[in-house]
C-alpha cells in the first residue's frame, strides 16, 4: 500500500474513534458544555462538531486520493452524479421517513447512537451530492482541491444555514 492509502486508513480510524469517543462520553459532554453557558444548547454543539469533523474527514479522504496521481473527478459519471446523487438522497430520505414511522418510533436516549450514525450517513449523502454539483457544474478546468474546497465551503454554509437560521 502507498502512504496516501495509509492516511487515508488513518484518517477512518481517527473520525470513527472521535465519533465513538462523543458516543460513550456524551452525558460528560453535555454536563461540561452545560456549565460553560455560551448560549446555544450542548446537543447543537455536539451534532455541530461531528457534522464538521465528518466533512473534513471526507474532504481529508479526497484530498489523500487526489494524492496517489490518479485523475479524481475525470471520469464521464460526473456528468450525471448529480442526478445519481440526488436520488439517492431522496430514496434515503423517504427510506429514513418510512423506518421512522415504523422501527425508530420507539427510540430511547441508549439508542441516540442510532439516530447519530443515520445523521453521518445523511451528511455524507449530501457532501458527494454537493461535490458531484461541484464538479459537474464548476469551472472546467479545477484541480481536486478546488473542487474539494469549494464543495467544504458550500456544505458548510448550507449546514449553518439549517442549524442556525431558524433559531433566529
Amino acid at each position: 500500500m502507498t502512504r496516501w492509502t495509509w492516511f487515508q486508513l488513518v484518517t477512518i480510524v481517527v473520525v470513527g474513534i472521535f465519533l465513538t469517543g462523543i458516543q460513550l462520553f456524551r452525558t460528560s459532554i453535555n454536563s461540561f458544555l452545560s456549565s460553560i453557558n455560551i448560549g446555544v444548547q450542548p446537543t447543537i454543539i455536539i451534532t455541530f462538531a461531528t457534522i464538521i469533523l465528518v466533512i473534513w474527514g471526507v474532504a481529508l479522504l479526497l484530498f489523500w486520493q487526489s494524492k496517489k496521481g490518479k485523475p479524481l473527478f475525470k471520469h464521464r459519471i460526473w456528468r450525471v452524479m448529480p442526478v445519481i446523487a440526488g436520488g439517492w438522497l431522496l430514496l434515503s430520505i423517504i427510506g429514513f421517513l418510512i423506518l421512522g414511522m415504523t422501527v425508530l418510533s420507539d427510540i430511547d436516549t441508549g439508542m441516540h447512537w442510532l439516530l447519530d450514525l443515520f445523521l453521518i450517513y445523511f451528511l455524507g449523502v449530501f457532501y458527494f451530492l454537493t461535490l458531484s454539483l461541484v464538479v459537474r457544474y464548476g469551472k472546467v478546468k479545477q484541480d481536486t482541491k478546488t473542487i474539494s474546497i469549494s464543495a467544504n465551503i458550500a456544505v458548510l454554509i448550507a449546514i449553518l444555514i439549517l442549524f442556525f437560521l431558524p433559531g433566529l
